[in-house]
C-alpha cells in the first residue's frame, strides 16, 4: 500500500494500530502485523502533548483529572500496560534490569499534565517514577504469591 508522503502513512497508522505498534513501526520500519477485526471498527484517538502520542478516546475519558497526581497515574495506565510500567523506568537503569520508558511518550504525558495543572516537570517525573516503582512491587508480590502456590501444589502431589 503506497503512501504519497509521511503524513498519509502516519494517519493510516493512527487510525488502524495501537500507539505502541505505531511507534514500533516508525522506529524499526518493519512491516506491520495484519490487523485484527476489532481494530477495524472506527477507533477514535485523542492526541496528547505534542500530538504525536495517541490515546484511545475511551481510555482518555476514564482519566481522572481531579489532581495532577491522580491524572498522571491514570494517564500512564491509559497508555502503558501495567507490566510495562512494572519493568521499566524513566532512566532505564538499575543494574541493567529495567529498560527505559519511551521518552517521546513520557514527554507528551508531562506536557499534557503541565498544560492542565500548574506543576513543574520534576513533580510529574517524580509521580511517574513512583508509579513505576508501585507497579513493580505489585508485580513482584504477585509473582511471589504465584510461586508459593506452585510450591504448595508440588508438595501435595
Amino acid at each position: 500500500m503506497p503512501f504519497q508522503n509521511e503524513e498519509e502513512l502516519r494517519e493510516y497508522l493512527m487510525n488502524h494500530f495501537s500507539t505502541i505498534q505505531m511507534y514500533d513501526y516508525l522506529r524499526k520500519l518493519q512491516p506491520l502485523p495484519k490487523r485484527r477485526r476489532r481494530d477495524r471498527v472506527g477507533d477514535e484517538w485523542v492526541a496528547i502533548g505534542s500530538g504525536k502520542t495517541l490515546v484511545h478516546k475511551d481510555k482518555f475519558n476514564r482519566v481522572k483529572w481531579t489532581s495532577h497526581t491522580v491524572a498522571t497515574r491514570t494517564l500512564l495506565l491509559a497508555i502503558f500496560p501495567r507490566r510495562i510500567l512494572a519493568t521499566r523506568n524513566l532512566k532505564g537503569i538499575k543494574n541493567g534490569t529495567k529498560k527505559r520508558l519511551d521518552p517521546k511518550i513520557i514527554s507528551d504525558i508531562i506536557s499534557e499534565i503541565m498544560s492542565r495543572f500548574n506543576v513543574r516537570v520534576n513533580e510529574v517525573r517524580a509521580i511517574i517514577t513512583i508509579k513505576c516503582a508501585d507497579e513493580s512491587k505489585i508485580l513482584k508480590a504477585y509473582q511471589e504469591t504465584y510461586r508459593r502456590m506452585n510450591e504448595r501444589n508440588n508438595m501435595i502431589r
